[in-house]
């Protein structure tokens, strides 16, 4: 972790500013070895309608400064802002992973979110769906957002960067805020069905019709004893108790009695 970084967002006289954001993206992307190649540019641009985005066409990052800046937010702007940094070059590093074309759990989970990247691409894609255009399908995408394993890794991964960049500070209120949206990034998209908390990855593929490719991902899963992180990450079963009680922990947090 760049104890740069850490100066930077904690020097009472730093201000979030396009120098601030710029000069952030600057200390983690030097940190990252062959992640710049999946980044081209990185741009503020306060005409788009989100906090940030990440364009795989492109490559190119941009960064709202002003909506960061207005956004209500319960920690410090500029630590929001390096979470809204972080998310995207969590996207890149998704990227970079699907060109590697690896056969392990998390590159086989990525690749789901990215299929039509993918096939549009010629890369490598052992699926039965086939994107090939197909009507509905990025408005479909766009409404299980909630459940995109793709989304889930970069908000997990950039809230989890954010908590082990503040850890030294032990109590302090932007460490609990960060643990706390650690936490609900390890439980986004699963639903308790009364019966089972349902997997955000499982219902992503059965609201997206790859049918085939959920089949065969639950018999990988099935068939191996994947660590809580790895299923929390990848959005596959884990159960009430590790839920309500192990992931409060692994996020140092205690539930209110």
């Amino acid at each position: 972790m760049s104890s740069k970084l850490y100066e930077l967002v904690t020097n009472p006289n730093t201000k979030l500013n396009d120098d601030f954001i710029n000069e952030s993206f600057d200390l983690m992307i030097n940190k990252e070895e062959g992640l710049e190649k999946y980044i081209s540019d990185f741009l503020i641009d306060n005409s788009i309608s989100c906090l940030g985005s990440y364009s795989p066409i492109d490559k190119v990052i941009l960064i709202n400064e002003e909506l960061i800046n207005n956004t209500p937010r319960l920690y410090d702007p500029k630590i929001f802002a390096l979470s809204v940094i972080r998310h995207e070059m969590e996207h890149a590093r998704n990227l970079k992973r699907v060109y590697e074309g690896g056969n392990d759990i998390e590159s086989t989970v990525v690749r789901y979110s990215l299929i039509d990247y993918i096939q549009q691409n010629g890369l490598y894609s052992p699926f039965g769906f086939q994107y090939d255009n197909q009507p509905h399908y990025h408005f479909k995408k766009k409404s299980n957002y909630e459940f995109d394993p793709e989304e889930r890794i970069a908000d997990i991964k950039s809230n989890k960067y954010i908590v082990n960049l503040l850890k030294n500070q032990r109590t302090s209120r932007d460490l609990l805020v960060a643990r706390s949206f650690l936490y609900y990034a390890y439980i986004r998209g699963y639903k308790d069905n009364r019966y089972y908390l349902e997997p955000p990855t499982y219902t992503y593929l059965v609201n997206m019709e790859m049918y085939r490719d959920y089949y065969l991902l639950k018999r990988i899963v099935d068939n191996n004893n994947y660590s809580l992180y790895t299923r929390v990450l990848l959005g596959l079963p884990i159960t009430y108790n590790e839920k309500e009680s192990t992931l409060l922990r692994k996020a140092r947090l205690q539930r209110r009695k």
